[in-house]
């Protein structure tokens, strides 16, 4: 087996543009569909409020509601001598800041105390450099419409419904 990582990459690129494209496509499609069930979640909302319901039942399903409950920390000063004072460390959540603890990992030559450094690899695809100089872009002046799913698949050379790795 014969690997062309230009070629691979090539078909990555064209792929993934082809998604981007479909994606759009299709959120055009649906952002009407999509605006009226935001209206018509309103609706149920009210009706279920205007009644004094949490929930209701009906042939077709269950409209329920219930409340999602977040706290913002508005005075931080405050709120870290409330939990330090109190000694009420359940009222907060630890982390690790990313890149502060990577400068310490740099400097120390290990994660601070109690962390463990994780890492994973991730695979970005860009497209090539521009030119430094102009160039003049083609153009086929007939208007062609892009190729269809298979069209496409064929001139890249990606064999239908195959999956990346299988050649």
């Amino acid at each position: 087996m014969t690997f062309d990582l230009g070629t691979r990459v090539k078909q990555v690129r064209a792929i993934e543009a082809k998604i981007k494209t479909r994606e759009a496509e299709l959120e055009a499609e649906l952002k009407a569909a999509k605006d009226w069930a935001v209206a018509a979640r309103v609706e149920i909302l009210e009706f279920l409020n205007a009644t004094k319901q949490k929930s209701a039942n009906t042939e077709f399903g269950t409209a329920y509601w219930k409340p999602k409950v977040t706290y913002r920390v508005e005075d931080k000063d405050e709120f870290r001598r409330h939990v330090i004072g109190m000694e009420q460390w359940e009222l907060v959540t630890w982390g690790a800041a990313g890149n502060a603890a990577e400068v310490f990992t740099n400097e120390h030559g290990e994660p601070p105390p109690g962390c463990v450094r994780n890492s994973v690899n991730i695979l970005y695809i860009n497209p090539p450099a521009k030119p430094r100089t102009k160039v003049a872009k083609a153009s086929t002046g007939n208007g062609a419409e892009p190729p269809d799913d298979d069209a496409l698949a064929e001139d890249l050379g990606v064999p239908a419904g195959a999956e990346a790795g299988q050649d």
